[in-house]
């Protein structure tokens, strides 16, 4: 009688694991051709375009041939192989029909990032980058002709992207770029937090006269033409960084409100014909709005925007946010968004938690907007 209660509730444990499994499988598959750009790739990690991989095959969203997308293979742009050779798939290859276009990266990828992993951050010369006329025109017609949706993010048309590529991309976008790009660093010691980039370090030295003698958490701001900003954290900020959150559109257009701390790249970007749908607070001082306007830098910051022509909407996502250095391993098995958009909350400010807690439900709902405009009986003008 004890092994068979013994045997029951070992039963009943595999049940509930693998009821989640069950589900996931159960679920109805939805066919829907997303075309991902992605010219940032120096190693096989994938990392730029990893989040949006996760995103479609843990939502079960198909290709047309039926299968998941894979992470190494569905993409164009830079494929590295074995031994430091690579393959180049031309965006203009892309000859079959796509329901979306999802651009995760187009800055590329550099000989000492490429070939020497010990000098990166350091400049260097560019293998492989930046948006073309032929790919923005590609992008123009399938977005104005054939009324294909576009999500964009950072970098998708600053440096090495031409300026009059990136203003045919920014227009498209319905948002203007004023040529700076930010992070937060909790740690601004280079010898306590190396992934601060050495030309930072080396531009900012130049221009100051001054030695990098900075420690502390703070943001550094970049322009185009190498200038550096750096504002400190109880001096020009308070707060532990940057937090991101929905505004009243963003709220009725995602039925919900959404806040999350952000803490990697985002540029600043202004609203032209788009409107912002979520926005960057970074907690700043009167010093660190003056700083700021001493360099013409306004002090709100739209951290997602939509632009919408001919009932087709544009997104620009100005952060990374489908960077993502690790995704769970686990992708068929319905409830792990939930699970691990619990586990941030436990871990507090944990670098991954923006994924869970912002961009999945974000994308949750924008992928099935489109998937059900694709599948309705209204045509798009």
């Amino acid at each position: 009688m004890k092994n068979k209660r013994i045997y029951l509730s070992i039963a009943v444990v595999l049940f509930l694991l693998f009821l989640p499994y069950i589900a996931w499988q159960l679920d109805s598959e939805k066919k829907f051709d997303v075309l991902i750009l992605d010219k940032t790739v120096p190693d096989q990690t994938y990392q730029e375009h990893k989040g949006i991989t996760w995103v479609l095959n843990h939502y079960k969203y198909l290709k047309n041939d039926g299968t998941l997308y894979d992470l190494a293979q569905d993409y164009s742009g830079f494929h590295p192989q074995e031994e430091k050779q690579y393959h180049i798939s031309q965006l203009s290859e892309n000859m079959k029909e796509y329901d979306l276009i999802y651009m995760a990266d187009t800055y590329g990828v550099y000989e000492n990032e490429y070939y020497d992993e010990n000098k990166e951050g350091t400049r260097s010369e560019l293998i492989y980058g930046g948006l073309t006329d032929e790919e923005v025109a590609y992008i123009e017609e399938k977005y104005i002709s054939q009324h294909v949706p576009v999500i964009a993010e950072f970098n998708s048309f600053a440096s090495p992207t031409s300026p009059e590529v990136e203003q045919r991309l920014t227009s498209l976008l319905g948002i203007q770029w004023n040529g700076w790009s930010a992070r937060y660093f909790n740690e601004l010691d280079p010898e306590l937090k190396s992934d601060i980039p050495q030309w930072i370090i080396k531009n900012y030295e130049q221009q100051t006269n001054e030695n990098w003698n900075l420690s502390g958490s703070g943001y550094v701001f970049v322009k185009n033409d190498e200038s550096v900003l750096v504002l400190k954290e109880g001096q020009d900020f308070e707060g532990e960084g940057i937090r991101f959150e929905f505004n009243e559109r963003g709220q009725e257009f995602f039925d919900t409100s959404l806040s999350s701390h952000y803490d990697y790249w985002f540029d600043i970007v202004e609203s032209d014909s788009s409107e912002v749908l979520a926005e960057y607070s970074l907690g700043l001082t009167e010093s660190g709005k003056q700083h700021l306007s001493d360099y013409d830098i306004e002090n709100t910051f739209p951290a997602v925007t939509r632009n919408i022509k001919s009932k087709t909407p544009a997104y620009y996502f100005a952060g990374d946010y489908a960077d993502m250095p690790v995704t769970p391993s686990i992708v068929r098995y319905k409830g792990m968004d939930w699970l691990n958009k619990m586990i941030s909350r436990l871990q507090g400010n944990a670098s991954h938690s923006f994924f869970y807690r912002a961009y999945l439900p974000m994308m949750n709902i924008i992928l099935q907007e489109e998937y059900d405009e694709k599948n309705s009986d209204i045509e798009r003008d």
